[in-house]
């Protein structure tokens, strides 16, 4: 997971600009979130954290971002649901996502 993370997060640096991007965060594990977080920060992004689906909601509500980096296992509302919830409000509908998991199903890669 790290590793693929590690690599999503090059690539997103590498092609926007990181001044004026907002990015959120939504992993149940700490190290996950801490790591995601520590590298964009120190990109220059702006980085919120949720550790769970309805803080991201809430965060979403409040927060203009520009970039969703979601876990996809997560135990109140998984990813895929989560996903689904941001992309059903107009306000929301826009923002691009990138799932993050440790999972190797290949199954989860066209649901994603």
């Amino acid at each position: 997971m790290l590793n693929r993370s590690k690599i999503l997060i090059y690539c997103f640096m590498h092609i926007i600009e990181p001044s004026e991007y907002t990015v959120l965060i939504v992993d149940d594990v700490a190290n996950n979130v801490k790591l995601v977080g520590n590298i964009l920060t120190s990109a220059g992004y702006k980085a919120y954290v949720s550790m769970h689906a309805n803080q991201a909601l809430a965060i979403l509500a409040e927060i203009e971002v520009d970039l969703i980096l979601l876990d996809i296992s997560m135990p109140d509302i998984n990813g895929f649901e989560l996903c689904e919830q941001i992309k059903q409000k107009p306000s929301l509908k826009h923002i691009p996502v990138i799932f993050l998991t440790a999972q190797t199903e290949l199954s989860s890669i066209p649901k994603a």
